[in-house]
């Protein structure tokens, strides 16, 4: 189907789907156009930012790491901007995190380095952004509005203030980089911080003052509700220049996504003004006694989905030559086995017409950590040789 009709259906089913929540009072602008070519793409993680931050020659690092990139075939790079409440680039929203505030007092500002990089190869370049995390400790804070769970400090979704702050953050990567998009991805509520019938100590007074004023919506429908606006509104904000797009990359369970991380995973998918795509992570093996791939890939796979949105396939590449894939039950030895599976699960994703792939991590595709190096290496070509023919 032409993208023109497709850019039309994703605004039929936004006029005709009466049922469905509008993602804000006013209809979404409508969408750009998804890529065409199949999205070859790795993820960049913070981590590894550290590591080419904190080399002899961190110019020459991200340069290395992009060129390596290229030479793999990738054509899309999900690098990480913000993983807690700091800043890997020139930010007047959020503290710089101490590696980038190094080298901005030197005039080198990693982001522009590294979209630098990956333009001059052919690349394009997401901000890979974690909206509500703010780390170990509240010290990096720039709002009161937080809660601690499980160790980490978050903002609360539903505070304007974090809105606020989360959507200036993206506004200045838009505005200020010529970044190809935005992508958060499965860090929401944290799966199991909070009550699912009532409202957690952070969030009581808030919600009791809600349901006051006439609010209706109950507590967890009401986290979903703000967890969504933050999603219409960084849509908006990517929107706002040409040529940049909105995605998230969820984690695997549709169930806990909508239950337990607040995530209206279907809503997004079904309904356009939200994204231009999903990746889920589907860092499973097809023997996983628990989560098989295939079982996982087929849910996803069955979503209702708006034309507008694209789907790519989220792959574990740190699983490749693992000796025993700890919670897979009767499947932990599948990656020691097997040196073809990401190239199976790649086919299988091109099969059902899905739109691209996404490896985590790049480290893990240059580096074995421990793992079988001659299955890593034999897993990385049988995928050239699949993703190679797309």
């Amino acid at each position: 189907m032409k993208r023109w009709m497709a850019w039309l259906l994703g605004c039929l089913l936004l006029l005709t789907a009466c049922e469905a929540p509008s993602p804000q009072e006013n209809i979404p602008s409508p969408p750009s156009a998804p890529e065409t070519a199949f999205v070859k793409a790795v993820w960049i993680p913070y981590m590894e930012v550290e590591e080419w931050l904190s080399s002899a020659d961190p110019r020459a690092a991200i340069a290395a790491g992009m060129e390596d990139c290229q030479r793999r075939g990738v054509n899309t790079v999900y690098f990480h901007v913000r993983a807690n409440s700091d800043a890997y680039y020139a930010s007047t929203v959020y503290p710089l995190h101490p590696s980038a505030a190094r080298l901005s007092e030197n005039g080198c500002d990693p982001l522009q380095v590294a979209i630098e990089e990956a333009h001059a190869r052919g690349m394009t370049l997401h901000a890979w952004v974690n909206p509500y995390r703010i780390g170990a400790d509240a010290s990096r804070a720039v709002t009161t509005d937080v809660f601690e769970a499980g160790g980490k400090w978050y903002y609360i979704p539903s505070a304007a203030s974090t809105h606020e702050t989360v959507t200036a953050g993206v506004r200045e990567l838009v505005e200020n980089y010529d970044i190809d998009g935005v992508q958060f991805d499965d860090y929401f509520y944290p799966e199991g911080a909070v009550p699912d019938a009532a409202p957690a100590a952070f969030e009581e007074a808030d919600y009791t003052a809600y349901r006051q004023s006439g609010g209706h919506l109950s507590v967890a429908d009401r986290r979903r509700a703000a967890v969504n606006r933050l999603v219409a509104a960084v849509y908006d904000i990517c929107h706002g220049r040409e040529g940049c797009v909105f995605g998230i990359s969820p984690a695997y369970d549709l169930e806990k996504n909508f239950s337990e991380k607040y995530a209206d995973v279907k809503t997004w998918a079904a309904v356009s003004g939200y994204v231009d795509y999903l990746c889920p992570q589907l860092y499973f093996g097809f023997s996983h006694q628990y989560a098989p791939f295939l079982t996982e890939f087929e849910r996803w796979d069955a979503l209702p989905r708006a034309e507008s949105v694209a789907m790519y396939v989220g792959l574990a590449a740190y699983k490749t030559g693992l000796t025993s894939d700890t919670y897979a039950g009767a499947g932990a030895a599948e990656w020691s086995e097997r040196d073809d599976i990401l190239a199976r699960q790649l086919q299988v994703a091109k099969e059902a017409a899905w739109d691209g792939a996404a490896l985590y991590s790049h480290r893990s595709i240059v580096a074995e950590d421990g793992r079988d190096a001659s299955i890593v290496q034999a897993e990385w070509e049988a995928l050239c040789a699949a993703w190679n023919q797309f």
